[in-house]
């Protein structure tokens, strides 16, 4: 049987015992995206999920087996007649040594009777630039300053994203999600990273964080496991 059934015998198996997902998973002792990449995507357990789905689900030791050794004869066939393609995901990545770590600092300030948090936010030591349809010049900053309240954490995020993807935002015109991916993705990164920023709980204290490009990278992918991608986006928001 071939290898890309896999994924339907487990679902098969588990829809038997009328399972959701999140059950299988708890009862394996893995996350619930790892049994809907065997499922969606055909990703092939390793050695140990093996032995516990024979034993929970009543797979069989030689279904495994023999599932492994047509692929490889097939993999030999295909390399020599298919080219390498690079997928969407990686078109829009930058290179993986393209290293990039984003610091920031919420500075605490007082200014006579009023007081505030700005935050600071510098690649690789300098100054991130703002990524907006307001017109700003972060040259004249040391570094660019940013608020957690209103709008600052979406700008933030479309900021580093912009950033990280060596997008600009469009000088005539306003800028469109469909063309955009710093804007596309915005929205899902703020609530992965920069919601969850740490914010001191006195005042007076200032907050530190970094994120790094190998961050980031990593999320694109876990996002494209779970079936989120640019397309999928696109289609969600135009139909």
């Amino acid at each position: 049987m071939p290898e890309e059934l896999i994924g339907q015998k487990i679902r098969l198996a588990r829809k038997k015992r009328n399972w959701s997902q999140e059950t299988l998973a708890e009862k394996l002792g893995v996350a619930a995206r790892t049994v809907l990449r065997w499922e969606k995507k055909d990703k092939f357990p390793n050695y140990e999920s093996q032995r516990g789905l024979i034993d929970i689900l009543g797979l069989k030791e030689e279904d495994f087996q023999r599932e492994r050794q047509p692929l490889s004869a097939e993999k030999k066939q295909e390399k020599p007649v298919s080219p390498a393609t690079v997928s969407e995901l990686e078109q829009m990545l930058p290179p993986k040594e393209d290293f990039k770590l984003y610091c920031g600092r919420r500075v605490y300030r007082r200014e006579g009777k009023y007081s505030s948090k700005g935050t600071y936010v510098t690649v690789n030591g300098r100054p991130l630039k703002y990524f907006g349809s307001e017109k700003r010049n972060p040259e004249k900053e040391i570094v660019f300053e940013w608020g957690y309240s209103g709008g600052g954490p979406s700008r933030l995020a479309e900021a580093i994203l912009a950033d990280y993807l060596g997008e600009t935002y469009p000088e005539s015109e306003f800028g469109s999600s469909s063309k955009l991916n710093a804007l596309l993705f915005g929205g899902l990164f703020k609530e992965e990273f920069i919601v969850k920023l740490p914010r001191s709980l006195y005042r007076e204290m200032d907050d530190y964080w970094q994120i790094a490009s190998t961050q980031i990278r990593k999320w694109f992918y876990s996002l494209e496991e779970e079936g989120v991608t640019r397309a999928a986006l696109l289609k969600d928001i135009y139909g």
